[in-house]
């Protein structure tokens, strides 16, 4: 009797909800399962061309570059909050015959984002999915340093704040249970201190690399 019991109790808790998210080929929780964790950084390379617009100018030089440690918590299955350290970098340069124009900023500030895992996060062996596709949506702060020519001879320096928006759809492949390579396209909105920077709108391509974290 007392072995019938124990039988039944095994297979209630192996079809119980909380089961059915683990990896059995692995025995532990999935990546993206409630309660776990992620920590990581991407690089957002976005508007980096050089070469000539115009039989007018005889250079022009633009890049973006963003970099942005994060960590992020699932609040529930496949859905995660968390908060980044935005630090970016970005500027450009022309020069014509007769005018030439140069300005490059910094800046550092904090934001928070949510993302959304698709799809199952395991095959029907219980084995655990590699591809996993998201979205993700997030708000951020800065503050920044800019230096400028107002011609060829004078530099400026002035400091700015900035706050943005962003949407990035991506996807992530696991290596195994803990690390992941991650790829997105980073679409931003900008909006900055008039008399520096303006609005801008941005696309960038985001390389990262994630670990995650979870509880037996």
């Amino acid at each position: 009797m007392k072995k019938t019991v124990l039988l039944l109790g095994a297979i209630a808790l192996l079809s119980s909800p909380a089961f059915s998210q683990r990896d059995t080929s692995i025995g532990l929780r999935l990546p993206t399962q409630k309660g776990s964790w992620m920590l990581g950084s991407n690089l957002v390379v976005g508007e980096l061309a050089f070469g000539s617009i115009s039989s007018d100018y005889e250079m022009e030089g633009v890049y973006n570059v963003s970099l942005d440690p994060r960590a992020g918590y699932f609040v529930k299955d496949n859905l995660m909050v968390g908060g980044m350290l935005n630090v970016n970098f970005n500027g450009n340069s022309f020069g014509a015959k007769d005018y030439f124009n140069r300005h490059h900023t910094q800046s550092i500030g904090l934001g928070v984002f949510a993302r959304k895992y698709f799809g199952k996060a395991a095959e029907k062996d219980g084995s655990m999915r590699r591809t996993r596709f998201f979205v993700e949506a997030g708000a951020g702060y800065n503050k920044g340093w800019a230096s400028y020519y107002i011609d060829a001879n004078t530099k400026e320096h002035a400091t700015f704040s900035t706050g943005s928006f962003h949407l990035m759809p991506g996807v992530n492949y696991f290596f195994n249970k803990n690390i992941a390579l991650e790829g997105g396209i980073h679409m931003s909105h900008t909006g900055g201190s008039s008399n520096v920077i303006g609005n801008a709108n941005r696309v960038g391509i985001n390389l990262g690399l994630q670990i995650f974290m979870g509880k037996r």
